[in-house]
């Protein structure tokens, strides 16, 4: 039954993953190598185009890995043949656009595109904020996933992927097909329906409490690092808390703009949904995975033991707390391995899963459920008004004591 437990909640972690979030890698799939050389003659690469990125150029070498070279370092024939193939990718919907000059850095999606760039397919809809967010720091391309890989490869690609910010990396670890499918029209208007009712039951209250959360940390920064909860922090480790602090409150922020977005998926294609806001939630996870010690990474990741008895089937077995393990079976589908329940129910159940808007979208909370979760939103709201509204470390101090007793009696109780 462990074995079954897993493979139900690996599925519902990738349906959530198609329903909530998604790289365009369009472009990459149809280019063609060309030949580049720098202004002395010297230089000489065959490689993709692969985008531009502020004032570079993306290439894509035979490889996989993506460099990116100056523009004003290339020859002029070389530049000629970029603003070309930079206008066909703005053309054709790729988004391989570049940077405005005044704009902040943005992310690299998997095509070598940055994301939410001017060319981007896919810009969410945000309501008036009354802080600056923090900016995703910039991460190097995603690779197209690799074909032919083993079980094991395939495992460590993924988890190598996430390490370094592409979270995206689980969507494209699916089967062409299948991500064909869901971002077809015909899926998204099957489903549009239960997308537009489950957005008039959300309560948008909670997000202006996160919002209100983020506000705080940016706005309140100096209060929150000179208040008596931190001066308890050894010294050496106040630096460290310095540095994670900006990727931490952006986690808080872009996982809320996702979630908050996700109502509006049909939109646009699950792709271009993903390609936007899964890097800029992974470029902020990256920062910290970067802050962290040496191993310390690898002692949170549970540790994985990968059997691949033939060519077509495998089990992936996590050791998790208390020395328990969970197996998942996985066997390869179109050329990708995935879990065997998803590859059965795809099998079985395609036609329904493409038209029924209610297919793998989980059952809804309660009317007493409901009710509970906004009584707590509206308790959160009351709770940091004070701490927003705070005007020295005194006032700060004191309505950070009140926030705090709720949540120090809750957890006595428990």
């Amino acid at each position: 039954m462990k074995h079954l437990k897993a493979c139900s909640s690996f599925t519902a972690l990738m349906q959530a993953l198609v329903i909530v979030m998604a790289p365009l890698w369009l472009g990459c799939m149809n280019a063609s190598a060309e030949t580049w050389s720098d202004a002395s003659g010297t230089f000489r690469i065959e490689a993709d185009f692969a985008g531009v990125s502020g004032a570079n150029v993306m290439l894509r070498k035979s490889d996989g890995k993506t460099i990116n070279v100056p523009i004003n370092k290339l020859s002029p024939e070389s530049r000629a043949q970029a603003k070309k193939l930079y206008e066909k990718s703005k053309s054709n919907g790729t988004a391989t656009a570049k940077s405005p000059a005044t704009s902040k850095p943005q992310v690299s999606s998997a095509n070598g595109a940055m994301a939410a760039t001017a060319g981007s397919a896919y810009k969410p809809a945000l309501r008036a904020l009354n802080f600056t967010p923090p900016v995703p720091p910039p991460i190097a391309a995603m690779p197209p996933f690799p074909e032919g890989l083993s079980l094991k490869e395939t495992v460590d690609h993924i988890r190598e992927q996430v390490l370094a910010g592409h979270l995206e990396v689980a969507w494209f670890a699916f089967p062409d097909d299948y991500r064909a499918i869901v971002d077809s029209p015909e899926f998204c208007e099957a489903h549009r329906p239960h997308f537009k009712e489950h957005g008039k039951t959300i309560d948008k209250k909670r997000y202006e409490v996160f919002d209100k959360l983020v506000e705080i940390l940016i706005t309140k920064k100096t209060f929150i690092m000179n208040s008596p909860l931190l001066a308890q922090v050894p010294t050496p480790m106040k630096p460290l808390i310095d540095q994670a602090y900006e990727p931490v409150v952006g986690l808080v922020y872009e996982v809320t703009r996702t979630l908050e977005s996700s109502i509006r998926l049909c939109d646009q294609s699950p792709t271009a949904f993903i390609s936007y806001h899964l890097p800029r939630i992974g470029a902020h996870f990256q920062a910290l995975v970067k802050l962290a010690p040496p191993g310390i990474v690898d002692q949170f990741l549970p540790q994985m033991v990968v059997e691949q008895p033939s060519e077509t089937a495998g089990t992936i077995t996590a050791l998790i707390q208390n020395g328990e393990t969970q197996t998942l079976e996985a066997v390869r589908y179109n050329g990708r391995w995935v879990p065997r329940t998803f590859a059965e129910i795809w099998q079985s159940d395609k036609d329904k899963i493409i038209n029924d808007p209610r297919w793998g979208l989980g059952r809804k909370n309660s009317a007493q459920e409901e009710s509970s979760l906004n009584a707590a939103v509206e308790q959160a709201d009351a709770l940091l008004n004070p701490v927003l509204a705070a005007k020295n470390q005194q006032e700060f101090d004191f309505a950070i004591s009140q926030a705090m007793m709720p949540v120090m009696m809750m957890m006595m109780g428990n």
